[in-house]
């Protein structure tokens, strides 16, 4: 074992939660003024890349925008009623359990249990 192993990329067991949690962490994280969350998760066996961003003008954050893969929508209902996850939309799937594989905003190599009010979140 070399010394830069430890620099290696890790990978880290998926963090399993619902749909409803990841949404709920998105309102955490505007009402908190930090609107940026860039999750990769899996659901139904594919990945996706779901979260929230915005622009900054001065020192307020403008144009909350959220997302899901390629696609954006401006409000949370459009998001709810208009994206789609295995063809469903996201406000049926509430209830439903995602596994979180990664946050990109992390610097940890993005274990998802690095972000604490995610990690609360976590299902057993």
């Amino acid at each position: 074992m070399g010394l830069f192993n430890i620099f290696k990329k890790k990978d880290y067991p998926p963090l399993k939660c619902k749909f409803a949690d990841i949404l709920d962490l998105m309102r955490e994280y505007i009402r908190i003024d930090a609107p940026t969350l860039n999750l990769i998760i899996r659901y139904m066996g594919e990945e996706h890349k779901m979260g929230i961003s915005s622009d900054m003008e001065g020192d307020e954050f403008v144009d909350i925008r959220y997302h899901l893969d390629d696609a954006e929508f401006t409000t949370e209902t459009e998001y709810l009623h208009e994206a789609e996850l295995s063809g469903r939309y996201l406000y049926l799937l509430l209830d439903e359990v995602v596994e979180v594989l990664k946050d990109e905003d992390l610097g940890n190599w993005g274990n998802p249990r690095g972000n604490i009010l995610l990690e609360k979140r976590e299902i057993q």
